[in-house]
Order: C-alpha cells, then sequence, then structure tokens
C-alpha cells in the first residue's frame, strides 16, 4: 500500500503543472592584466652644439686665446628602460650625432638615465655616460652629464628634450675644449 501510494504522490506532483523558476545564467568575469609596454624606445632629433676654448702657450704666459662657436646636427637615439620600481626607472641609451656644419663636432655616446615620473606622461631624468667627439681629424674621450624631460603625447609617441655638458680633459697641447648640447627628439615607445 504504501508504494501505490507513494506513486500516486509522486505522479499528482508531477501532473499538477506549474513553473519551474527559471534560473539565470551564470556570467564569467575575467581578469586580464593590463598591457604591458614594451621598455624599449627609438628617436631622432635635431641639436645645438656650443664649443669653446682656451688655448694657453706655455712658452709666452702672456698669449690667451678664447673662442665660441655653436654648431646643428642630427641624433639618432635607442635605449630601454632596465629596472622601473614605482614612479622610479633607470633606462640605457645608446645615441650618434651628426654635425650639418663643415667643422662641427660628430658624437655617439652610451648613457645611463635614472629618471623619475613628475606626473602622467611627463618624466624627468638625468644622464651620465661616456662619449666619444670628433671635430676635424680630432678624436676626445668625455664624460657627459646632462638633464631632461620625456612628455607622452599617447603611449608610443612623445618628445624628449635634453642638455649635455661634456667634461674633456685638456690635451698636450694645452688645448681644453668645451662642448655642451642641446637636443630635442620625436621618441616612439615600443
Amino acid at each position: 500500500m504504501k508504494k501505490i501510494v507513494l506513486s500516486v504522490l509522486l505522479s499528482v506532483g508531477l501532473f499538477a503543472g506549474g513553473d519551474l523558476p527559471e534560473i539565470e545564467p551564470v556570467e564569467y568575469i575575467t581578469v586580464m592584466d593590463e598591457p604591458q609596454i614594451s621598455p624599449f624606445y627609438v628617436g631622432v632629433g635635431f641639436g645645438i652644439d656650443g664649443e669653446a676654448g682656451r688655448y694657453y702657450d706655455y712658452d709666452s704666459s702672456y698669449y690667451d686665446y678664447e673662442y665660441t662657436n655653436n654648431y646643428s646636427n642630427v641624433s639618432v637615439l635607442a635605449g630601454a628602460v632596465v629596472a622601473r620600481e614605482g614612479s622610479l626607472g633607470l633606462a640605457v641609451e645608446g645615441r650618434a650625432s651628426w654635425s650639418l656644419d663643415e667643422y662641427g663636432v660628430d658624437t655617439w655616446g652610451v648613457y645611463v638615465k635614472p629618471e623619475i615620473e613628475a606626473t602622467t606622461g611627463f618624466t624627468v631624468f638625468g644622464i651620465l655616460g661616456y662619449q666619444e667627439l670628433t671635430q676635424y681629424e680630432y678624436t676626445y674621450d668625455a664624460t657627459g652629464l646632462g638633464i631632461g624631460g620625456v612628455y607622452l603625447f599617447t603611449d608610443n609617441i612623445g618628445v624628449q628634450v635634453d642638455y649635455i655638458y661634456s667634461f674633456i680633459a685638456e690635451d698636450e697641447y694645452g688645448f681644453t675644449p668645451d662642448y655642451k648640447n642641446l637636443t630635442g627628439s620625436l621618441i616612439y615607445k615600443f
């Protein structure tokens, strides 16, 4: 008898009708990391070289010659940010420039650039590195020290402006060249 009553109850429940509540579909949320911008960048720029010098004739203490010249140049640069912690970073950059003037200075150098992101899209940096400067047939080894800034218009395109002073030792003829460079560059970050 129990089997019959149980069968009847189950049958009545199945045929009684009624809508079952609708189960809403489950939406899955996918968390994606922000796309990482490559640390590499390249640039092309235009600069002004300032050259000054003083020559002493040690045989005659009365001879003193000073001069100042300005030259224009084009430059290319490539670099990479090798370390980043918050708004602080460290980049390594290689750069070469060629004078547009007949007696100008051709240079190449390798630099380290400690940098700090001042605001979104604007970074200031220091620059320190080895340079080789060539003028006429003379080549000088130098230490370049400077400051600059980068402003990015988009995530990839921006401008960089920097000033570099070159420290050069006096040569065997008593000549001490003095070089400085102001460069503005268009930058592309990969």
